[in-house]
């Protein structure tokens, strides 16, 4: 499960290139006074190497990730890391991934990260 807790923690998907890359997220977001955790979800296209999927949950709050899905989309094989940040240190969610055109990088909680190949289907690790 991937937690974030502190008011400067972010969730940020590094790019190997400057190519554009489809993402979504899917997480809960809990705060001082709420009576229960509030759906959200993000999504979008990288543009630069780096980019900020899920923002701070703010002071006392928390951000509980459900899914993350990068895809890309570019016509070249590019490497993908994720990456949870407080302030300026980092700390990394996987290692650098390489995907192939068309290929994407999932995450359900309970399950971990899997690489997905363009047709749908879980890549066999190597």
């Amino acid at each position: 499960m991937i937690v974030l807790r502190d008011s400067t923690e972010t969730l940020t998907i590094t790019l190997g290139g400057t190519n554009a890359h489809e993402w979504h997220t899917s997480y809960e977001q809990f705060g001082p006074g709420q009576a229960g955790p509030e759906p959200k979800a993000n999504s979008g296209t990288i543009a630069t190497t780096d980019q900020t999927a899920i923002c701070s949950p703010g002071t006392g709050g928390a951000a509980r990730i459900k899914s993350i899905y990068i895809r890309n989309t570019t016509g070249n094989t590019t490497t993908v890391h994720v990456e949870s940040k407080i302030s300026s240190t980092s700390r990394s969610l996987t290692p650098a991934i390489s995907l192939a055109s068309g290929e994407g990088l999932g995450y359900e909680s309970g399950s971990g990260w899997q690489v997905y190949l363009t047709n749908g289907n879980r890549k066999a690790a190597a």
